[in-house]
């Protein structure tokens, strides 16, 4: 599977993804306990990615801008 992401600060986010810790999930308005329960294990969910896994493109390498 291929994931393309588009962000800020790319080599935070490849550290992040790369890393063991967990994503706490944040919303703007309160969730159900249904949904806050799942959410509490996705979080901590392993993505078994390595630093090698992840590339970053920079912008000018994915469009021309022609």
């Amino acid at each position: 599977m291929v994931i393309a992401i588009v962000a800020k600060d790319a080599e935070a986010l490849k550290a992040q993804l790369a890393s063991d810790d967990p994503s706490p999930m944040v919303y703007n308005s309160p969730k159900p306990d249904d949904v806050i329960a799942v959410d509490q294990i996705v979080e901590k969910w392993p993505l078994n990615l390595r630093p090698e896994d992840i590339k970053i493109v920079p912008v000018d390498d994915v469009f021309a801008w022609n």
